[in-house]
């Protein structure tokens, strides 16, 4: 099977960017060669004319195969731009060169340009419907934007030129785990084995991890089945934008945390045994050293709104107590969320309101805008497109950052939307590589958002979190949207869809 280039997204903590795939382009020639004689590249009866056209098109092929060749080579090195440029270049002379798309697609990727990526994948797949890169790289795509179904689909088909192949099973195993499909992620796990992954692959212990905790669940389900609307308490932690609400499981209420950025939904040990939770099996999570209990929550209410037959591991939820006030029962992350239609965090009115069914579109007055969970499996990243006053520059920014500004940006970016870079000396702080700036304005989904205080982040990288995004994600994150803007909008996540929509 052709590979093309990808930047692999297997990912895990101390991992940098995976390796990159190329096609092993060769020129052959044509025609037959007789015993003693040294073939032509033009074959028996060429003319002159069409082997000087033939030597033209040889020199050509190896010119696009070497463009390619170093665009591969720059994108192992992390050095996009120069990647995208060299793809571009190659397109000029081929333009049917799937493996140039596939390259674009991995840079636009890296330089956080989510829709470009997509369609230079889309290009790509159009020409080579089984290309390697594009397919895993457009399946990665999918599946930040809620689009898992699709994403299993264009590996199916992978496969189903080569199923040896490990990386598109790893993908699909994600796409099956954030869904719920306890017999997919098993399936998925076998055959990554079967397939030859390196036991000492730093990736090897996340997929067991994965397996072992839906092993016990291949029989229990459909999980997270949601029913209704509903509305409770919303609760917001001022400092670290931490999210919980009132709950009730069996007749015990507790509070929820509602925390998207993470996988699984755990319970908390004390909650667990007043609610009466049966352990349906054990499994050890990743980074810890002792087997804990897997339980089904067979239903919880917010409000009217009502999810049944909820997965979750049991683990002690104290570290929690110091933002909600209390030790929470339960942890909700996005294997629940994904499966709710529309959550709209009311954070005026402290209030959170749950819809099984998916908007159709925004409500009155609201912005919508795309809603991408860039993930390294470990932890999500919920972010959106946004520009600077006025300017066309986009980039994507983590929603809920812990700055104390509203917005908070890198330099990088900042200095991509038209300021200057004396704005920024002296530095507020050096050590932290930090200097206060006031917005004008801003731009979320077409609607204009008026002046706010920012930050920009001077130090490269410019901090911990955005750098593990862009080394285990290789995506690029531009700053934050902090939660001191977020305090005053009204937000709806539709995360099954890849929306939000934002009311002011």
């Amino acid at each position: 099977m052709p590979r093309t280039a990808f930047s692999n997204a297997r990912l895990f903590p101390t991992l940098a960017l995976g390796s990159v795939l190329v096609a092993a382009l060769s020129l052959s020639a044509c025609g037959k060669k007789k015993d003693g004689e040294t073939e032509t590249p033009g074959g028996e009866g060429a003319s002159a004319e069409e082997l000087a056209q033939k030597i033209e098109d040889a020199k050509a092929d190896a010119k696009v195969a070497s463009l390619v060749d170093l665009a591969n080579k720059d994108l192992v090195k992390g050095r996009y731009v120069s990647a995208a440029n060299l793809a571009r270049e190659a397109l000029a002379d081929d333009e049917n060169n799937a493996n140039a798309y596939a390259i674009l697609g991995t840079a636009h990727w890296r330089g956080g340009k989510v829709v470009e990526s997509t369609e230079a994948y889309e290009q790509a797949l159009a020409i080579e419907p089984t290309n390697y890169g594009a397919a895993l790289g457009l399946a990665r795509n999918y599946q930040v934007s809620g689009r898992d179904v699709e994403a299993i689909a264009l590996l199916d088909a992978v496969l189903k030129e080569d199923s040896k192949q490990i990386e598109p099973h790893i993908t699909k195993l994600w796409s099956h785990y954030a869904t719920l499909d306890a017999k997919g992620v098993v399936a998925d796990g076998d055959a990554i084995f079967i397939a030859g992954i390196k036991e000492d692959d730093p990736i090897v212990p996340l997929i067991q991890a994965y397996r072992a905790f839906m092993e016990p669940l291949t029989d229990k389900g459909p999980f997270c089945v949601v029913e209704g609307k509903g509305s409770s308490s919303l609760g917001v932690d001022a400092a670290s934008g931490v999210k919980f609400a009132g709950t009730v499981v069996g007749g015990e209420f507790t509070q929820a945390v509602l925390a998207e950025i993470f996988e699984e939904n755990i319970v908390d040990p004390a909650f667990a045994k007043a609610a009466g939770l049966k352990a349906v099996g054990k499994f050890k999570p990743i980074g810890t050293k002792k087997d804990v209990d897997i339980v089904l929550i067979p239903e919880l209410k917010l409000g009217d709104f009502v999810m049944k037959n909820v997965p979750a591991y049991v683990s002690p939820l104290d570290g929690w107590a110091g933002m909600v006030g209390e030790t929470p029962g339960i942890r909700l992350g996005r294997q629940a969320l994904l499966k709710v239609g529309a959550i709209r965090y009311d954070y005026p009115a402290f209030t959170v309101s749950f819809d099984a069914e998916a908007p159709s579109g925004p409500p009155d007055g609201a912005v919508e805008s795309p809603l991408l969970m860039v993930s390294w499996h470990l932890q999500h990243a919920p972010v959106i497109p946004m520009q600077l006053a006025g300017s066309e520059h986009t980039f994507y920014a983590y929603l809920g950052g812990l700055y104390s500004s509203g917005v908070t940006v890198t330099k990088k970016h900042y200095l991509k939307s038209g300021f200057l870079p004396r704005v920024l000396d002296p530095l507020d702080d050096k050590a932290q590589g930090l200097k206060m700036v006031y917005v004008d304005g801003y731009t979320v989904g077409g609607e204009s958002f008026g002046g706010v205080g920012g930050l920009v982040l001077a130090n490269e990288p410019p901090d911990q979190t955005i750098r593990m995004f862009l080394e285990n994600a290789a995506f690029e994150i531009g700053g934050f949207v902090n939660v001191n803007t977020l305090k005053s909008w009204k937000v709806t996540y539709a995360l099954g869809a890849g929306k939000i929509y934002i009311e002011r």
